[in-house]
């Protein structure tokens, strides 16, 4: 099985046969925690994407869950936003 053909199972929310739990569900809850970060300190997605050195629809993508980051992002996001990386990636 190609990554392409896993990313569209877990997109798709269906499970593999060995037990993995959708990564979609995943990626959205990231994007929620973003999102929420970013309102609360007060940022636009394009001061957010200029503070972190990325691309506004790059920031964009990762809140609606189509796009998931690096750790080295997830950091550097974290960093601007003056918060925990552990805030982003707590799917409580």
């Amino acid at each position: 099985m190609t990554h392409s053909q896993i990313y569209y199972i877990f997109m798709k929310g269906e499970k593999l046969n060995n037990g993995f739990q959708e990564f979609g569900l995943v990626f959205k809850k990231f994007g929620q925690n973003l999102k929420k970060a970013r309102l609360i300190a007060g940022m636009t997605q394009e001061f957010l994407a200029e503070k972190a050195n990325l691309d506004s629809t790059y920031i964009s993508k990762m809140e609606r869950g189509v796009k998931n980051p690096t750790l080295l992002t997830m950091l550097t996001l974290s960093k601007v936003l003056n918060i925990s990386p552990k805030t982003l990636i707590d799917f409580n």
